[in-house]
């Protein structure tokens, strides 16, 4: 009888393995993915949903993040990556419909996106607090 709480335990802890940190491009695939994800419920088409998300991949660099960047503080933390996912999978249809394939505009929508994903001729040193292009916000 007293075996039976020692194998259980065990059997629990041998389940239970440690939380694997973010990969490094998560924020970037997220805003994909939210691409993607309103796009089918915006338009019920899931190849054009599809079709966005690999045009995302192939067209654009994900800037990747460790969460161990000295950057990252009280004032600016890995889920303030997230804010392009959440901004896109929240767009209004008529947006949608308004983007289209025009994935730039897509990412236009919110300075966020910038901080997750490489866009041509943006410069995201002012987005990032501590970052050598910042000002510190008083001039």
């Amino acid at each position: 009888m007293s075996r039976v709480p020692i194998v259980l335990s065990l059997l629990v802890l041998a389940g239970c393995s440690p939380i694997e940190p973010m990969p490094p491009d998560q924020p970037c695939r997220e805003a994909g993915y939210a691409i993607a994800s309103r796009t089918l419920s915006c338009t019920g088409d899931a190849k054009l949903s599809q079709d966005r998300y690999d045009s995302f991949r192939k067209d654009f660099t994900c800037i990747e993040w460790e969460t161990t960047d000295p950057r990252f503080d009280v004032d600016f933390g890995p889920e303030d990556l997230f804010g392009c996912a959440f901004v896109l999978s929240n767009l209004p249809c008529e947006l949608v419909d308004q983007y289209g394939d025009d994935l730039d505009a897509w990412l236009a929508a919110t300075d966020s996106c910038a901080l997750v994903v490489e866009l041509e001729g943006v410069d995201t040193s002012s987005l990032i607090p501590g970052d050598t292009g910042d000002t510190g916000g008083d001039q």
